[in-house]
């Protein structure tokens, strides 16, 4: 019953913010075009399935999809530098550790070949994550991503992205050593509706199948997702990012966990993930970006000992490089 409620919650909190920001005055900023809010609510690139990274950490590659219909650039340079704070740097279940954060990511995409509705993309990224307080969450994630988006409908406002995502992370105070390796194999639907043309609001909705094939393979799940978010630009610079991220997650290994001196079975486990956040983002020129982001996550087990939630508040500045 608990369980049920605390669900309830969240959803109700994320329908809010929807139904807020649909209820806002029209405003005559000029509306930016499907491709550009594709862009902008794509799904993280750079977040690692086992550590904090927020919510504003954003893919910065793009399809043109409306009106002019020219060709994506064929390399792309971006770097994002974050501040944030986490309540939960090891998700853990009780006991939870809290500290201020500093992330730096670092990513580089080539496009070899693009038509006007399909981009494949391969990417390669560094991304380093340092906690004040509680440096044995410290870690270091290299990963090279091969990815393609394909544009289709009317309008070419659905958006089916899929990809196969190379991961590896090491510790960087005991020699670098690597503790997990990840590959995830993605396939994702999302679709873009404008409700009023003239007004700079976009509904988005999604569905997402993914596998997550880990060493050690303790780790190792299937996640089907949906995506419910909104886009409002109250400018032609600035945008308002509500989101609802609910999930299952059924993990493949049979096995037990020591948290804090307890034992845990992980025997056919299940999770509920829920995520909720908004990103406020402000581009003043091209290519440069200020993003804060407030994101939260509730994740319910089947066995509660491996349950966790935390909560990530966050300011962050990326800068891009396109040719």
């Amino acid at each position: 019953m608990g369980f049920q409620r605390r669900a309830r919650s969240i959803l109700r909190w994320g329908l809010t913010l929807v139904w807020i920001f649909i209820a806002l005055p029209k405003l005559s900023a000029q509306a930016p075009g499907t491709e550009e809010v594709q862009q902008r609510i794509s799904m993280s690139g750079l977040r690692p399935p086992a550590q904090n990274l927020p919510a504003g950490s954003s893919n910065l590659g793009e399809i043109k999809v409306v009106q002019e219909y020219a060709p994506p650039e064929m390399l792309t340079f971006d770097m994002t530098q974050n501040f944030h704070y986490t309540d939960n740097v090891f998700y853990t279940h009780t006991n939870p550790l809290g500290s201020t954060a500093y992330q730096a990511n670092y990513a580089g995409s080539y496009v070899p070949y693009s038509l006007r509705e399909w981009t494949p993309r391969i990417t390669a990224a560094y991304n380093m994550t340092r906690y004040d307080t509680v440096p044995a969450g410290d870690f270091d994630n290299e990963r090279l991503i091969f990815s393609s988006a394909y544009a289709f409908g009317k309008g070419l406002d659905w958006m089916w992205n899929s990809s196969v995502d190379l991961s590896r992370y090491t510790a960087p105070h005991v020699d670098d050593h690597e503790y997990y390796r990840e590959v995830i194999y993605d396939n994702g639907v999302n679709w873009v509706y404008q409700p009023d043309k003239e007004t700079a609001l976009y509904l988005v909705t999604g569905y997402d199948v993914a596998y997550h094939q880990s060493a050690p393979d303790v780790y190792g799940y299937l996640e089907n997702g949906g995506t419910f978010k909104v886009a409002y630009y109250p400018t032609s610079t600035v945008s308002i990012m509500p989101y609802v991220n609910p999930s299952s997650r059924i993990f493949s290994k049979d096995t037990y966990y020591l948290i804090y001196n307890q034992v845990y079975h992980q025997q056919d486990r299940s999770d509920l993930h829920l995520a909720a956040g908004v990103d406020v983002t402000w581009t003043p020129i091209k290519y440069l970006l200020f993003t804060a982001s407030v994101y939260h996550v509730s994740d319910y087990s089947n066995n509660s000992g491996l349950s966790f939630n935390y909560t990530i508040p966050g300011l962050s500045l990326t800068g891009e490089v396109k040719f």
